[in-house]
């Protein structure tokens, strides 16, 4: 761990294996180290994009831990980690522009694998969501957005799907500095999105 000064942190982050077979289709993962210092933006798993609100230390059983407050553009709901754990709960650096048009490519892709029964699949979905990996997560929109062409989702289904969409659209706004709506129109073209249909 280096730190820059007193009020940012540099950490090293897990980065999950590539999903797809050949490295020359996979979705890199974020190249840079995220930068931790109140005001930056990231995405955390299962929480989508984040801004840091507070990094500050607790006592903790005896022990002083250093904590990492961030707050959830989605909901705003507030989450407080440990920085020692922040790679492995699934803490990323916002995708590149260099990285968008291969990401855009994977969501007019067919999916790899044959969909297992329905209580299989909501779980590796929501384990996808829980690794916090780019590639992952854009598959899970994709497979997901195939879906509601077929058939009306599930309860589940649209759940996941609705956050899902969410946190991408929020994150390609943010680095291209687009309107979400702007957003929001092109990947429904790209995926058949759709929200308001087959609810």
């Amino acid at each position: 761990m280096k730190r820059i000064d007193s009020g940012s942190v540099v950490i090293p982050v897990v980065v999950p294996p590539p999903l797809l077979a050949s490295p020359a289709h996979a979705l890199s993962h974020q190249a840079t180290t995220p930068t931790l210092q109140v005001g930056a933006t990231l995405v955390l798993a299962a929480h989508g994009v984040v801004r840091i609100v507070s990094i500050g230390s607790e006592h903790v059983g005896g022990v002083e831990v250093r904590m990492v407050g961030f707050e959830a553009l989605r909901d705003g709901t507030r989450i407080w980690l440990p920085e020692a754990r922040l790679g492995e709960a699934g803490l990323r650096a916002l995708l590149t522009r260099e990285q968008l048009p291969r990401l855009l490519t994977l969501l007019t892709e067919g999916a790899n694998e044959r969909r297992p029964p329905c209580y299989k699949w909501h779980r590796i979905l929501q384990d996808k969501l829980n690794r916090g990996d780019l590639q992952a997560t854009v598959e899970v929109l994709r497979d997901l957005a195939q879906l509601h062409h077929e058939r009306p989702l599930s309860a589940t289904e649209r759940h996941l799907y609705d956050r899902v969409r969410e946190d991408v659209i929020t994150e390609i706004a943010l680095v291209t500095h687009r309107s979400p709506r702007g957003v929001e129109r092109q990947l429904d073209r790209l995926a058949g999105g759709g929200g308001a249909k087959k609810r």
